[in-house]
């Protein structure tokens, strides 16, 4: 009994697989609308896939394709892209000094595709006082000489010992150019 299923699924096989055989000397046909297959280029097979497969995948095409999403001009280039008077920038006063400094110049040149700005003090994210590296005063006046009509927020972490309030107090006369 057992030798005739074995008899039957390797005559099964064969018929199936006839057609295959037949046909593995001959040329596959050229794809009729183009080149199709996956892309294994982005792969980067120096990252083993248990460890980061994400970067394993897509290493190699984020070395060759930078996103440079923390500068200004970039922001800007977006939102002319979109060409929309309801999409403009954030302007994080704080993280752009960082990235990219020169922030009263860089206000000044992009203005119109400005939509809110965020203050905070740097080093550290506090409050906006003597002791930061950013003097507020006049990248506030920079901004008020502009036709800016919107919101400047206040996102700094107050430090150890200080209460919201009078930290928020402090940054309010700080602001108020």
């Amino acid at each position: 009994m057992a030798k005739t299923r074995y008899a039957l699924l390797s005559a099964l096989l064969l018929v199936g697989t006839a057609p295959l055989i037949a046909q593995s000397g001959s040329v596959a046909p050229a794809a009729r609308y183009g080149a199709f297959g996956i892309d294994l280029s982005a792969r980067d097979p120096s990252i083993k896939p248990g460890d980061d497969f994400f970067r394993y995948a897509n290493n190699n095409w984020f070395t060759r394709n930078p996103i440079p999403a923390d500068r200004t001009s970039w922001g800007v280039d977006v939102v002319q892209a979109v060409n929309s008077p309801r999409v403009k920038l954030l302007y994080d006063i704080y993280h752009m000094q960082i990235m990219e400094g020169d922030v009263i110049r860089t206000i000044r040149d992009n203005i119109q595709h400005i939509g809110h700005f965020h203050t905070a003090g740097n080093p550290g994210r506090n409050e906006l006082d003597e002791t930061q590296e950013l003097y507020y005063p006049p990248i506030l006046k920079t901004i008020a000489a502009t036709d800016y009509a919107g919101y400047v927020g206040q996102e700094f972490v107050p430090r150890e010992g200080a209460t919201w309030a009078k930290s928020l107090e402090q940054a309010y006369l700080v602001c108020d150019v």
